[in-house]
């Protein structure tokens, strides 16, 4: 392949702020690779287009399966289809592409985004959990650690919006923040960015207002942002791939169901490995205040 400099563009850039910019940016993306000569180099343009992404993009971005991320037909539809035009209808989520949760390759672990607070209109939300299908008296929480547990309490509870990019966003004072909550997986994958395999497990935090993993030494894998599906009714899901095969993640209350119990995240061969019992397994779903 050449050199980067061949195709750079540091103007092309894509933050996923709305359709607008998206339909500019595949404009621009064919213009380069036109320039270039290389419209049907479909390496060059994915490569092109994967040093564009920034923001909430980036985020989505990096969470798509392989195939769409290195075939730019594919690609163009799933943004398009994420940032639909202002006459257009958003995307339900049975056909988002796939659910992002990792970090970008380049951001280190702990190097989140600092925190930036602004009012907004959006729809403020709990996260209630379900256990075995039931409607239980919890919602998630943190501790004073940055761990992500179980409360009964409603003023302790998460407040949260959900952002064009399914990220859940924390409120505070009424206030969005960049605070969201993550992941951090048990063990450290080959590539230092997902899961180490269907039977890996991840601890669940919410970043503090300097973006930082709480602390723990038996967690070392990689930390990623949990982005989201939005299921019908208000279910939330989220997914990993392993071995381009696609796994929905279970969650569990690591201490059984009380006040304060840490969460876990499972793939469900990793439900099975770690002999987790059912009665701890819970589901959630987006309440609003």
């Amino acid at each position: 392949m050449e050199s980067d400099d061949h195709y750079e563009n540091t103007d092309m850039v894509f933050e996923g702020i709305d359709g607008a910019e998206a339909e500019t940016f595949i404009r621009s993306v064919q213009r380069t690779s036109r320039a270039q000569g290389r419209t049907r180099d479909n390496e060059w343009i994915t490569d092109l287009v994967s040093t564009c992404m920034a923001g909430e993009a980036l985020r989505w971005y990096v969470e798509l399966d392989e195939d769409t991320q290195n075939d730019w037909k594919l690609l163009r539809k799933a943004i398009l289809r994420q940032y639909p035009s202002p006459t257009q209808p958003s995307a339900p989520s049975s056909s988002l592409p796939t659910i992002p949760i990792p970090a970008a390759a380049a951001t280190p672990p702990n190097s989140f985004h600092s925190i930036q607070l602004a009012q907004t209109s959006k729809a403020t939300y709990r996260i209630r959990l379900y256990f075995a299908n039931r409607k239980s008296e919890f919602f998630l929480s943190t501790d004073h650690t940055g761990q992500v547990c179980l409360t009964k309490n409603v003023a302790r509870a998460f407040n949260v919006h959900k952002t064009p990019g399914n990220e859940l966003r924390l409120i505070d004072n009424g206030l969005e923040t960049q605070r969201m909550i993550c992941r951090i997986w048990y063990f450290r994958a080959p590539n230092g960015q997902s899961p180490s395999g269907a039977m890996d497990c991840a601890l669940l935090f919410v970043s503090d207002s300097r973006g930082n993993n709480p602390p723990t030494r038996t967690f070392t894998g990689a930390t990623q942002v949990a982005n989201w599906a939005l299921g019908k009714d208000g279910w939330l899901q989220s997914f990993s791939y392993i071995n381009q095969t696609k796994y929905q993640h279970q969650y569990q209350a690591a201490a059984g169901r009380t006040e304060g119990d840490p969460t876990r995240a499972y793939m469900l061969p990793g439900l099975q490995h770690w002999q987790i019992e059912s009665d701890w397994i819970f589901t959630m779903k987006l309440e609003p205040v």
